[in-house]
């Protein structure tokens, strides 16, 4: 029994030890009407990262929560058809020439991507240390929004739930602001 109360004890503080901590900021120019009529194109997610389909998982994520809070979503597929007609693999981020170019093909109003980074630190702490940032650009490739979503903790980006607690976090966000 009173290995077993040992045990228990143990079991208690670790989880008593093990903590999450999430940080979310926004910065949006000022007087730049967003608008849910807008037009927007999910672009391209940097991923630093050894998770496994990181950058699919949280892209079809994002357009899921933008359509489900009423954006106008245009679909993926017009971005991929943009990148083989002009001999583009699909990284890096896009310049803002680029976005411009894309603009004049595709009419979107608001085209968003990012950067996923995650780094293991189970090695010399516990848990994981996650960084997000969404990139928003108008039309004319000028940035006009920046997210940021930071979370240390034990889960990983191969969480969808996490996926999705930062992706709600972050919208809440830019949807308070506009």
């Amino acid at each position: 029994m009173r290995v077993f109360k040992i045990i228990v004890l143990a079991l208690v503080a670790l989880t008593a030890c093990s903590s999450e901590t999430i940080k979310s900021d926004i910065y949006v120019k000022p007087n730049y009407p967003i608008s849910r009529l807008n037009k927007v194109l999910v672009g391209h997610f940097s991923v630093r990262t050894h998770v496994p389909y990181a950058r699919l998982n949280f892209r079809e994520q994002l357009e899921f929560h933008l359509l489900q809070r009423k954006y106008n979503v245009l679909p993926s597929d017009i971005l991929l058809d943009f990148y083989k007609a002009k001999k583009r693999r699909r990284s890096p981020l896009l310049s803002r020439k680029e976005i411009i170019s894309a603009h004049d093909e595709l009419s979107f109003d608001l085209f968003i991507q990012g950067i996923l980074y995650e780094e293991d630190r189970s090695i010399f702490e516990e848990g994981n240390h996650i960084i997000v940032h969404l990139y928003i650009y108008n039309a004319r490739g000028a940035k006009i929004s920046t997210i940021r979503y930071i979370y240390s903790g034990e889960r990983s980006l191969i969480s969808g739930e996490l996926i999705d607690e930062s992706i709600i976090k972050m919208l809440s966000q830019w949807d308070s602001r506009r």
